[in-house]
């Protein structure tokens, strides 16, 4: 079942500093999704509560796979191209 992620910024303590702040994925269904959002924003120390584009959410899946690409190397699992490699392909 596809659904929406949808980013919560959330202040801990009620502080206003940004170095304070924890952010937060939800994934909800997409019928759940405005049900979801009414939650998030009803709640005081929720300071942004918004959808992702679908853009976004492609970005977000493409850098997990990165990061998860570099923990592997770095465990000598995986070989990586080097930049000549991949300068080579274009």
């Amino acid at each position: 079942m596809e659904g929406k992620i949808i980013s919560a910024g959330l202040s801990k303590f009620g502080l206003e500093n940004p170095i304070n702040i924890m952010k937060v994925l939800v994934e909800i269904p997409d019928e759940e999704a405005s049900f979801g959002m009414k939650v998030l924003q009803s709640l005081s120390f929720v300071k942004r509560a918004k959808p992702m584009s679908a853009a976004k959410v492609a970005l977000w899946e493409d850098l997990k796979v990165a990061a998860e690409e570099v923990r592997l190397h770095k465990q000598g699992k995986i070989k990586l191209k080097t930049a000549q490699e991949l300068l080579d392909e274009l």
